[in-house]
């Protein structure tokens, strides 16, 4: 596997770190029934993960990195979403 492929796969792993911390915090949810990862829309929760993770990234980088992150997750499941469609 080369460098370039790697990084990036170091880095997927990262945010998908990132967004199972802004679970933890309450930014985030997980759709029981499919999984899919939900935003909570509590931008404070947000802003705390950011300040979190700023003491192990610096802040430049805790900031893209969880913008990142949020940018991931879903407004509403999809799966929820086909389901109540398909009702």
């Amino acid at each position: 596997m080369g460098q370039a492929k790697r990084e990036m796969m170091d880095h997927e792993e990262t945010v998908q770190g990132v967004i199972i911390k802004l679970m933890e915090a309450g930014a985030a949810e997980e759709c029981e029934g499919h999984g899919y990862p939900i935003n909570r829309g509590d931008d404070e929760a947000v802003e705390q993960v950011k300040i979190d993770l700023a003491k192990e990234y610096g802040k430049d980088e805790a900031d893209e990195l969880v913008d990142e992150a949020v940018s991931q997750l879903y407004d509403e499941c999809p799966g929820c979403a086909q389901n109540a469609k398909d009702d």
